[in-house]
């Protein structure tokens, strides 16, 4: 089986955790079938949610940033660590379906995938999933692009490593080499 094992932190404990299989977003050009990809689990807090008692919309893109930041580490490339070179990015664009809602003390698994890599751009694909019910309940994706000293940044153009795991991560996630 291609991939990697997926190390998944939650609560503080390491588990690990089994790959995870999924068609997503087949309106984007592309089809994805059986590609391993991290799943990274969250328990909604009570201070999450809103009146009516369920998750507040706003809350899952932070939970998005939770998995990405996850993500980047599990492939080698600490997002603390990419920012003490100078590095920054930010989200340029955000699509995000709500289909099912979630409620206090449910426990989301959020499954990460690289969509897209160029060197200059990255996407990222989530979908999240009540681990209880196994409810669909987000599906999203995150465009960002990477700058250094208020430029644009190109990983590829600079040679730098973190390009090949990029690179690495998109093949294994998408089947795509470039």
């Amino acid at each position: 089986m291609k991939g990697r094992v997926e190390k998944v932190v939650a609560h503080g404990k390491d588990k690990l955790f089994r790959f995870r299989w999924f068609r997503l977003f087949p309106f984007f050009g592309f089809t994805l079938y059986n590609v391993p990809m991290t799943v990274y689990t969250r328990k909604i807090n009570y201070h999450e949610t809103d009146k009516m008692g369920i998750t507040h919309h706003s809350n899952y893109i932070k939970f998005m940033e939770e998995a990405r930041v996850q993500y980047l580490e599990e492939i080698g490339m600490p997002f603390d660590e990419v920012e003490r070179k100078g590095i920054g990015s930010p989200v340029v664009g955000l699509d995000i379906e709500y289909k099912s809602p979630t409620e206090f003390a449910d426990i989301l698994e959020i499954e990460v995938k690289v969509l897209g890599y160029n060197g200059l751009k990255l996407e990222i694909g989530y979908m999240m999933k009540n681990k209880k019910t196994g409810a669909l309940c987000v599906t999203a994706h995150s465009r960002h692009c990477f700058l250094k000293e208020g430029k644009l940044y190109n990983f590829k153009r600079a040679a730098d490593p973190y390009d090949e795991l990029m690179q690495k991560a998109l093949e294994e996630d998408t089947g795509e080499t470039k």
